[in-house]
């Protein structure tokens, strides 16, 4: 399994650590080191360009002060005081290999040398970070198994909760999980679900509640395989770049915020389709 440091992907190590077929190993990406960080925020620059990069981050202080604290307490419900050292305990305790990469790619040699020692029938991925070809053809079977914290193909990318919400798709709000592809979340579909967008929450807490979700069913999904039934996966059908978003700039933050304000203190006015 492929996971990185935040709570939710260690969360999914946990519940997998604990189920009945665990992972052979678990390969962590990070953001530590002052060169890893350094290397991540110049593909982010080169990505989105400058300018854009900067409008992403503007809203931040605006969110922390508004909805910041609210959510941090939605994440200790979820997944209580979580970390990565529960992790890597459960894994010695079980004698299942663990390792924490100082980078965001999984693909250095280090990374590729940990999971070619496994020879793995199929991986999963749970990770906000990008996983190469060459680390997806490692699996024998070609089976890696992704997800989204959103309803594909629709919402794919970035932020997918802030988006159905700023556009009041109210019934493109939940979780897929598929298999990856060479696209942005395009893969045959295992699973989908739409769930009701929490309105006690941020857009960010809303996300964190279909993390957990995703990482629950992939129980199931890891279950069926590991005992011969692969899912077989639905091909997702028109497909289009339009539907791939990037995270909101401040611009786009602020009209959100209104709209969330009409729908609090006019429900009259119909915002949702």
């Amino acid at each position: 399994i492929l996971i990185s440091s935040d709570k939710s992907t260690l969360y999914t190590a946990y519940v997998l650590l604990r189920s009945n077929n665990p992972p052979s190993g678990i390969l962590v990406a990070t953001l530590e080191g002052k060169e890893n960080m350094k290397d991540y925020n110049l593909m982010i620059r080169k990505k989105y360009g400058v300018i854009n990069t900067f409008s992403q981050l503007a809203w931040w202080p605006i969110y922390k002060f508004i909805d910041q604290r609210n959510d941090l307490i939605l994440i200790d419900d979820l997944y209580g005081k979580l970390e990565y050292k529960n992790i890597e305990q459960l894994s010695l305790k079980l004698n299942i290999p663990i390792l924490k990469l100082n980078s965001f790619r999984y693909g250095v040699k280090e990374g590729i040398d940990f999971i070619n020692s496994f020879k793995p029938d199929f991986i999963v991925i749970h990770t906000p970070f990008w996983v190469s070809k060459k680390v997806r053809d490692l699996s024998s079977r070609k089976l890696v198994i992704g997800s989204h914290p959103g309803i594909v193909p629709h919402f794919r990318g970035s932020s997918s909760s802030f988006w159905n919400r700023y556009y009041g798709r109210k019934n493109c709000h939940g979780y897929s999980i598929f298999y990856v592809n060479s696209g942005v979340d395009s893969g045959p579909l295992i699973k989908q679900k739409i769930i009701p967008y929490s309105k006690d929450y941020s857009f960010i807490g809303n996300d964190y509640i279909l993390l957990k979700m995703i990482s629950e069913e992939l129980i199931n999904i890891v279950s069926g395989i590991a005992n011969g039934n692969i899912p077989l996966g639905i091909e997702q059908k028109n497909l289009k770049p339009s539907q791939i978003y990037n995270g909101p700039t401040i611009f786009e933050y602020i009209i959100f915020m209104i709209i969330e304000f009409i729908r609090k203190y006019f429900p009259s006015f119909k915002m949702d389709q």
